[in-house]
Formats: C-alpha cells, sequence, structure tokens
C-alpha cells in the first residue's frame, strides 16, 4: 500500500519520515498517511466513497484537535490520513481521492458503507 502511495498529495511533495508505513507530504503543516491502523467496525461517524486512480474506496472521516482524520472502512488493515485543519478546507477531498487507489489495495474485510 505504502510503496504505491503517490509522489504529490494535494499539492504536496513527499518528505522522508522516521516511521515504518508512514509517509508525509509537506514541511509546512504536513499530511500524513499511515497504513496499518487499526480498521474501524460499524460506525455511525460520517462514512463517504471516494473515487480516485479507477478505485473507489470509503472512508470514515473525523474531526478534532486540529486534524481532520480520515480512516479506511472496509479494509484491514486500515490506512488512516491525517489533514491539518489549517489545510483540509481545499484539500480533504483532493487528498482523498489521490489515496484512495493505493489504499484499496489493502485487502477487503466485508464492510461498506451504506
Amino acid at each position: 500500500v505504502m510503496l504505491a502511495m503517490p509522489p504529490v498529495v494535494g499539492g504536496l511533495d513527499v518528505r522522508g519520515t522516521t516511521s515504518q508505513a508512514t509517509t508525509a507530504y509537506g514541511d509546512e503543516y504536513p499530511i500524513v498517511v499511515r497504513c496499518g491502523v487499526e480498521p474501524p467496525g460499524p460506525t455511525t461517524e460520517a462514512c463517504v466513497a471516494v473515487e480516485g486512480d479507477g478505485a473507489a474506496q470509503d472512508w470514515v472521516v473525523s474531526e478534532a484537535d486540529g486534524w481532520w482524520r480520515a480512516v479506511t472502512f472496509g479494509r484491514s488493515p486500515a490506512v488512516e490520513v491525517l489533514i491539518p485543519t489549517a489545510r483540509a478546507q481545499e484539500a480533504v477531498g483532493e487528498v482523498l481521492a489521490e489515496v484512495s487507489g493505493p489504499a484499496s489495495l489493502s485487502p477487503a474485510n466485508g464492510l461498506e458503507c451504506k
């Protein structure tokens, strides 16, 4: 999954990280993508389907503590995308579309947005 992530997301270039299974984009207010997070179970939080790179991916999206957090729904392991709210107003949909193709490479677990 992480090897398939694009070199540019939300107009920001990929940058180095010190964590495995983590990719970051941009220096100021970076967008962070992590693979291997606990997949969400059934939830009442917003779940949206995003089409990107020829693959549709469901995401559970929430906002807290200065970040938008999106976690793949129906994939195990799950992929998490953290987008600073300072960047999010223009970027959430675009960023999720850009990473949905790679994120959909994680095995399906049978759950989907309703």
